[in-house]
């Protein structure tokens, strides 16, 4: 996954009127925090944020003047009638240390399974991953052309690229065809409506906790 350069500049301003006259500017409040530094309040031109959104990456090369700091997305909040984004918070990263993230699940193919009778449930949509930031998969593929009624595609079963690795338990389910014929109408509902799972946390050096608070 490569890095996102962004210009951005510190903010003085605070409450609720000044970040209304911001976003009217068209910039987009933001903070950044983490690896034990004190915590900026920014400013990024709105489209320069859509366009690094939009790109598929979750880390951002932010560059203030003649410095620059490097960091991944941890949040964005929406409006939510208009989408409008409202405030990121980005937390600095290490190029040399290992971070978690998640990574989109893309799923390939048509299972046969659904058309003997079955149903095809993916029950994640993200995979959460550890690896230098530079590492990190855009996607991981899973092809499902091969799922019968009753194969399953389990978390040890995913091959993902050196030096990546997978933080969930080797026996997490990740997906898989059930048979539906024969259930009854509250059973199948259950089953339609099950949501999927997964939670980014950014994690220090070869796994160990790393600060990612403000204040640092």
């Amino acid at each position: 996954m490569e890095f996102i350069q962004i210009e951005v500049q510190e903010r003085e301003e605070r409450g609720t009127a000044a970040m209304n006259r911001l976003r009217r500017s068209g910039g987009v409040p933001a903070v950044l925090y983490g690896l034990q530094r004190r915590s900026l309040s920014l400013t990024i031109p709105a489209k320069e944020l859509e366009r690094f959104i939009h790109s598929g990456s979750h880390l951002v090369e932010l560059k203030m003047g003649d410095e620059t700091r490097d960091a991944i997305l941890r949040e964005v909040q929406q409006h939510p009638l208009t989408d409008q984004v409202l405030h990121v918070d980005l937390v600095r990263v290490d190029k040399d240390r290992r971070i978690e993230d998640q990574v989109p699940i893309r799923y390939k193919g048509t299972a046969p399974g659904t058309r003997e009778g079955g149903l095809f449930q993916s029950l994640m949509d993200h995979l959460t991953v550890t690896a230098r930031p530079r590492d990190l998969p855009e996607e991981v593929l899973l092809d499902i052309s091969q799922l019968h009624v009753g194969d399953a595609i389990y978390v040890r079963e995913i091959e993902l690229p050196e030096p990546v690795t997978c933080a969930l338990d080797d026996d997490q389910l990740v997906a898989h065809v059930v048979a539906i014929r024969g259930l009854d109408a509250e059973e199948e509902e259950e089953v339609e409506g099950e949501e999927p799972v997964g939670e980014p946390e950014i994690v220090g050096k070869e796994g160990e906790s790393a600060a990612a608070s403000g204040g640092g």
